[in-house]
């Protein structure tokens, strides 16, 4: 299933074809890769993607670029730091609308409105105290009880100077700039430690780099990062259909999310969003959206070790943290100084008993779904026969997979609304035969060989 953003003819970059070595690689070739490659463009630098350029989890953004989250500055319970990742979240918006004038990228940005509402009079508080949050870091928000679509709410407040765009259309571009240094079809598969180097290995090809960074969502190893731990997976669902063009964009921070944007004469709406260990039967929607939901509301960024980089954990918040990892891992690899860069350190907790909740998420989802393989809702298509599943389409094809997921062996979900298959552990993501559409998974669950 496609989604709206993948509509439009995207540019084709080559696929490695021999060894190489640089001083440093990117794997990942969604908005984080491609925005951390145009800010180290001047650098002995390549980037890679296992699929497609924005073939992963930008492509399934509704791409808002605001620094109006929800009630997230509530939530990160610390004013300080609060009013550093608003300071982020400005600087990151600068910086792309910067880069869309300077590189006349079209992708159909538009300056809208934001706006934060409640329909539930028990959480008006919330939505106050999160104005006043902003009112003291020195923005001016303006009170309303009524959306621009004649949409009722309890309360809601608006900022000014945020935006929507096109995602694919501003990564393709962006790409096209840097093809020389983009690699697709070009997998990783391990990464080994060597001399001060890092061997990163495809099925055919070595890339040695003196510096590896991660922009690929969900880090598809255990250690040292123990990814697993420090943050669970939220599913959202996002739905379009056809309306005139309101030029505002809204959240709630009700128990039933509702986001809005629009693009061109299109709504766009996120709803039901939900752990992923509990899966719901959700099956009115366009396309299906994966976050990763970190314990303090607050990205990874920088140093898991020696010259290792990770960019993730974004908390739905993916376009906007895409620039600020950019600009982060910048400051990083010229040794230049960052008062931000403390604020994202994946390191900065090193209490385990705060992932209880994470553990449980892993847990639950890899043993529930190893218990109850044949689920109800399946009727009887797709069928479990030992390690196999079959599922047959509408023109009677079989499409036979492993129902395993390669990562860490979690029992797979079939997506009927979507076609693939889906691991409800880490949220890694196979078409009907079996290919890997989105990691951690490096490998595919094809039976053929």
């Amino acid at each position: 299933m496609k989604t709206l953003w993948q509509n439009i003819n995207m540019h084709k970059f080559k696929t490695l074809d021999k060894d190489m070595s640089c001083d440093i690689l990117i794997i990942g070739g969604g908005i984080t890769g491609l925005n951390t490659l145009y800010a180290l463009k001047d650098k002995d630098v390549i980037l890679v993607e296992k699929n497609t350029i924005g073939s992963g989890i930008t492509a399934r953004s509704s791409a808002k670029i605001t620094f109006l989250q929800e009630n997230i500055y509530s939530k990160i319970n610390d004013i300080n730091k609060a009013q550093k990742y608003y300071e982020c979240n400005k600087l990151a918006i600068n910086t792309l609308v910067h880069i869309i004038n300077k590189e006349n990228i079209n992708c159909d940005l538009e300056k809208v409105k934001s706006y934060l509402y409640t329909t539930n009079i028990n959480n008006i508080k919330k939505v106050k105290k999160e104005k006043e949050i902003l009112e003291l870091f020195g923005e001016s928000p303006n009170n309303s009880n009524i959306l621009p679509n004649n949409m009722l709410v309890n309360y809601a407040f608006s900022v000014d100077n945020t935006y929507v765009f096109h995602p694919l259309k501003y990564i393709n571009n962006l790409a096209y700039k840097l093809k020389e240094k983009i690699y697709e079809h070009t997998n990783i598969i391990n990464i080994k430690e060597e001399n001060e180097l890092y061997y990163c290995y495809t099925n055919n090809f070595i890339i040695k780099a003196k510096t590896v960074i991660l922009a690929c969502f969900y880090p598809y190893f255990l250690f040292p990062f123990l990814m697993p731990l420090k943050g669970n997976l939220e599913k959202s669902y996002i739905t379009i259909k056809k309306d005139k063009n309101k030029y505002f964009s809204a959240i709630n921070i009700d128990n039933e999310l509702l986001s809005i944007r629009y693009n061109k004469d299109n709504l766009i709406t996120v709803t039901n969003s939900h752990n992923i260990c509990f899966n719901k039967e959700i099956h009115d929607y366009s396309w299906s959206n994966h976050d990763i939901i970190t314990p303090d509301y607050l990205p990874y960024i920088g140093f898991i070790k020696n010259n290792l980089i990770i960019a993730t954990g974004y908390n739905t918040w993916g376009m906007t943290n895409s620039i600020t990892a950019s600009l982060i891992i910048k400051d990083i690899i010229n040794n230049k100084e960052n008062k931000y860069i403390d604020l994202f350190d994946p390191q900065r907790s090193k209490s385990i008993l705060k992932y209880s909740y994470n553990i449980f998420s892993s847990m639950y989802s890899l043993i529930y779904n190893k218990v109850y393989k044949n689920k109800k809702y399946y009727n009887n298509n797709p069928i479990f026969i030992k390690d196999k599943a079959i599922y047959v389409d509408n023109l009677g094809n079989k499409h036979i997979v492993y129902n395993k997921c390669p990562h860490m062996k979690c029992t797979l979900l079939f997506n009927e609304s979507e076609q693939t298959w889906d691991c409800p552990c880490h949220g890694s993501r196979f078409n009907l035969d079996g290919k890997v559409i989105i990691g951690p998974a490096n490998y595919d669950i094809s039976t053929k060989k």
